[in-house]
């Protein structure tokens, strides 16, 4: 009977730890998922930074008012504000429940940071 009970024990100790295990595992999944997501962020946003004033210096050039180009620089600048929110906000809508605390940032430039200090581990 007590090799039962003994038998019983382990095997209810094997699923407490196997459970754990995976949201462990799951657990670094998802930051690292998360790494990866701002890594396409990041490089996206430089993408826009180096476009952008191209962009000006073409309506420059094609004779476009100052007006029109200044203009156009603060929509530009908005959008890319907006933009760079609405990704953070998204990332932390995306996680699965009960993950909400893998994300350690609340905005664009907490993000950056976070992502800054995992490159650096690397």
């Amino acid at each position: 009977m007590y090799e039962f009970l003994w038998f019983l024990g382990g095997a209810l100790v094997y699923q407490l730890l196997s459970k754990l295990a995976g949201i462990g595992y799951a657990a670094i999944y998802v930051k690292e998922t998360q790494i990866h997501a701002l890594k396409i962020l990041y490089s996206t946003a430089e993408s826009i930074e180096f476009i952008r004033p191209l962009k000006y210096l073409t309506m420059q050039e094609a004779d476009m008012s100052e007006e029109l180009v200044e203009e156009s620089k603060k929509s530009d600048e908005e959008k890319l504000v907006q933009w760079k929110e609405s990704s953070v906000t998204k990332i932390k809508n995306a996680l699965p429940k009960g993950f909400e605390r893998v994300v350690k940032f609340e905005n664009w430039n907490e993000a950056m940071n976070v992502l800054k200090k995992s490159l650096k581990k690397r």
